[in-house]
């Protein structure tokens, strides 16, 4: 290994450090760094996670003026019918059930406002608002999510005449 390089069949890997320590005349026992990360590899990988989970946007902003009409009806489509879950959530829960509630509602409007509406985005928002309710059946949240976006789109049709 005069030369500080690996040989491999029809390839060649530089060893970076190991390279110099052999220029100098010493031997190396080379290992890779595939293995189990030392401590302080840990240590930075832990500082460098994401603070959102991974799949997930930044959430919008919320809108701090007057409401639209077409936002308001949107949030009392969304709204309908969850009284008993809302009241059996600790404030906590609320201050985040309706904070997300209000973002659903935003990001809906935004995409009322383009000309191609994807429903089945509109079918997830939901459900994922809705998944914060705590202890509620998956079967139930389907369901609403679907009644909710069928309603809405009936509410965008109404908009548009």
């Amino acid at each position: 290994m005069p030369d500080g390089k690996t040989q491999r069949p029809n390839r060649e890997v530089p060893l970076g450090k190991e390279r110099e320590k052999v220029a100098e005349g010493k031997e190396v026992k080379v290992v890779p760094e595939r293995g189990v990360p030392s401590k302080e590899k840990k240590k930075e990988q832990e500082f460098q996670l994401p603070k959102i989970l991974p799949g997930r946007k930044k959430q919008a902003p919320l809108q701090t003026g007057p409401k639209s009409k077409l936002l308001e009806d949107i949030e009392d489509v969304l709204a309908e019918g969850l009284d008993a879950y809302y009241q059996s959530l600790t404030p906590g829960q609320r201050k985040a059930f309706k904070e997300e509630g209000e973002r659903t509602a935003t990001k809906i409007e935004e995409l009322f406002k383009k000309a191609h509406i994807k429903v089945i985005e509109i079918v997830r928002m939901i459900r994922r608002w809705l998944a914060l309710i705590p202890g509620i059946n998956q079967f139930f949240i389907e369901q609403e999510s679907k009644i909710k976006a069928d309603k809405l789109m009936i509410l965008k049709d109404k908009e548009e005449e």
